[in-house]
């Protein structure tokens, strides 16, 4: 269920993301070391949205370390699962980091990548999908008509994006002066 609730909450942040193509076009592995230290955690709010609760992005401190670049940019990957997504009382763990851009008047963005196969394949969401189907969401009570039940929870697993492992997926641009300024320095101070 957990997987579900990411999922669902993580949809409102992924359509504001934009056009994220010309990001994630042309594609290929950093040849030379280059790395940059965020000595500090980085957090970052949702701006508001029709669901409640309250919605942001920790950015752990700790070494990055340039793994993919292009044109456009670099895309720079912490540690282990760096960067988490929050929502409300719960989280969710993801490796991920910063993508920064070439262009000056561009924003640094935040990024996960894909660990496993398609969440559509998750047992748990299977589970899910099956209660749906009969109803027995949380508890077995009925919210709604099964018919309606069955086209509500398809609707929602249809939206839930399917990745491949290793796909990387950017978030929108910071806004944050503060957060842009820790990664700035960083950036500037960057080993290579």
């Amino acid at each position: 269920m957990p997987r579900l609730l990411f999922a669902i909450t993580l949809m409102p942040s992924l359509l504001m993301t934009g056009c994220a193509s010309s990001q994630l076009d042309n594609l290929v592995p950093v040849t030379i070391n280059e790395t940059l230290m965020l000595n500090q955690e980085i957090r970052l709010q949702d701006p508001p949205s029709v669901m409640s609760g309250n919605f942001g992005y920790r950015l752990a401190p700790g070494l990055y370390t340039a793994v993919k670049a292009n044109a456009a940019g670099t895309f720079f990957q912490g540690e282990g699962q760096s960067l988490t997504y929050i929502m409300g009382a719960n989280s969710e763990n993801l490796v991920g980091g910063i993508w920064i851009p070439v262009a000056a008047n561009a924003r640094p963005r935040l990024y996960f990548v894909t660990v496993k196969a398609d969440p559509n394949t998750d047992p748990a969401i299977d589970n899910v999908t099956r209660n749906y189907a009969s109803n027995a969401i949380a508890g077995g009570g009925a919210i709604v008509p099964t018919t309606a039940g069955a086209s509500i929870g398809g609707a929602i697993l249809k939206a839930i994006p399917k990745a491949k492992p290793g796909k990387i997926t950017l978030f929108g641009e910071i806004s944050d002066s503060r957060a842009i300024g820790v990664i700035q320095s960083a950036y500037a101070n960057r080993t290579h």
